[in-house]
C-alpha cells in the first residue's frame, strides 16, 4: 500500500442495518491496511452509540436531509440540503480522504457526492434485495456498489456492482460459549429468540402474546427483545403467565442471545437475515410489509426449508405461526443449515472491494 498513511470514511445511517455493517467493515479494513486512519461519520444522535468507545473508533456528526414530506417541512429543506453538502466538502477538505464508503441511508448522499465531485474515490454498499433511493440515486453518478444480494442487479441500470455479501460482526462467526446462567434461563430447554430490529416490532410482539401459550413452557423458554415502547406490557405478560423468559428492549450484544437459541422470530431486515445465517439460526421471518415491502423480496432471496421460513404479516396469526415454527422444527432436522451463506460477508469480500479501490488513488 506504500508508506503514506491512508485514510477512509465511512458514512453509516441511524439504524441498525446501516450502522452495524458500516463497523464491521471499518473494523475488517483495520485489520487488512497497516497503518490505516479511519473516521466515522452520520447524523448526530449516533455519536451517543456505546459501539465507537467500546470498539476505540472515531466517530464526528454532520448535519443530514431526508426527503420532505408536505407542509411545513418543505419550507427548511433547501436549507438542510446547502448545509449538509457544505459541511460535507469541508469535511473531506480537512480530512483528505483516500476513500469514501457509504452504507446507504439519506446520510451517505451528500458525502458521497461531494467525494465524487472532488475525484475521491468512492463505494457504496446496498444492504437489500430492493436497492433503496440513495443507492438508485447515486449509481447514475458511476458510484462503484457492493451489493448483499445478487438479485439486486435486476433493480439497477448498468454499473459497477460486485456481489460482496453484508459485513458482519466478526462475534456472529465466532460464538462458542451459551451463558444460559449469565442470563437466568435453564438449557435443559429449547429457547425462542423474538425480535423485531433495533427499533423492536410492535406487531410480532403482539402476535408472540397470543402464540406462546401454545408452546409447552416445560420445553421452550422464551428470549423476547421488545423495544422499548412495549417492554413494560410483554415484562408484565410473562411474569403473570408463568412462562420462563428474558426480557429486554434491546440488547448490543445480541450474538450471545444468538448462541442460546434454537429458533428466531424476527423481520426481514437484511442485517438480521445476515446476523441469522451467520450463526446458524433458523427463523420464521414476518417480513415488514411497507416500506416499500423490500423485506419481502428479502425473505424470497433467503428462504430455504430448514433455514428461513417465511410468514407473510397478513397471513400471520397465532395458529398459523405456530404451524410455521414447528414445520421449520421439522425441517431443521432433515435439512443442514450452513453458515456459508452467500449474504454472509465470510471472507471479507466487501473490504477486498474497497481496497481495490483504495489501490487506484
Amino acid at each position: 500500500m506504500g508508506s503514506k498513511r491512508k485514510k477512509i470514511i465511512i458514512v453509516v445511517g441511524s439504524t441498525g442495518g446501516h450502522l452495524f455493517p458500516g463497523v464491521a467493515l471499518g473494523e475488517e479494513l483495520l485489520q487488512r491496511v497497516s497503518d490505516l486512519s479511519l473516521l466515522f461519520t452520520g447524523e448526530k444522535k449516533l455519536a451517543s452509540q456505546k459501539v465507537w468507545k467500546e470498539r476505540n473508533l472515531s466517530f464526528e456528526p454532520i448535519p443530514i436531509f431526508k426527503r420532505p414530506g408536505l407542509g411545513r417541512s418543505m419550507l427548511g429543506w433547501p436549507v438542510r440540503v446547502f448545509l449538509a453538502f457544505k459541511s460535507a466538502f469541508s469535511l473531506l477538505r480537512r480530512e483528505s480522504p483516500d476513500l469514501v464508503i457509504g452504507t446507504g441511508s439519506y446520510a451517505t448522499l451528500p458525502l458521497l457526492l461531494a467525494a465524487r465531485c472532488k475525484k475521491i474515490p468512492t463505494l457504496l454498499h446496498e444492504q437489500n434485495v430492493f436497492p433503496g433511493l440513495t443507492t438508485r440515486f447515486l449509481v447514475r453518478f458511476g458510484i462503484p456498489v457492493g451489493l448483499t444480494f445478487k438479485e439486486s442487479k435486476e433493480y439497477l441500470p448498468r454499473g459497477m456492482y460486485r456481489v460482496t455479501g453484508m459485513p458482519v460482526r466478526k462475534e456472529f462467526f465466532e460464538i462458542r460459549e451459551k451463558k444460559y446462567e449469565e442470563f437466568l434461563l435453564s438449557p435443559a430447554k429449547k429457547s425462542l429468540l423474538v425480535f423485531g430490529g433495533s427499533q423492536g416490532a410492535s406487531f410480532i410482539n403482539r402476535l408472540l402474546l397470543n402464540t406462546v401459550m401454545r408452546l409447552d413452557p416445560k420445553k421452550w423458554q422464551i428470549i423476547h427483545l421488545t423495544g422499548t415502547s412495549d417492554f413494560e406490557e410483554v415484562s408484565l405478560f410473562y411474569r403473570d403467565a408463568g412462562i420462563q423468559s428474558l426480557v429486554l428492549p434491546f440488547y448490543f450484544d445480541i450474538y450471545l442471545l444468538f448462541a442460546i437459541a434454537d429458533m428466531a422470530v424476527c423481520r426481514a431486515g437484511a442485517g438480521t437475515l445476515t446476523e441469522l445465517s451467520a450463526c446458524s439460526l433458523p427463523a420464521v421471518l414476518i417480513p415488514f410489509q411497507y416500506a416499500g415491502g423490500h423485506q419481502i423480496l428479502n425473505a424470497k432471496a433467503v428462504s430455504f426449508p430448514g433455514r428461513f421460513t417465511v410468514l407473510p404479516e397478513n397471513q400471520a396469526t397465532p395458529s398459523s405461526l405456530y404451524e410455521a415454527m414447528m414445520r421449520l422444527e421439522r425441517e431443521k432436522e432433515q435439512n443442514s443449515f450452513s453458515s456459508s451463506s452467500p449474504i454472509a460477508d465470510i471472507h471479507g469480500n466487501c473490504a477486498l472491494y474497497a481496497i481495490s479501490l483504495l489501490r487506484k488513488r
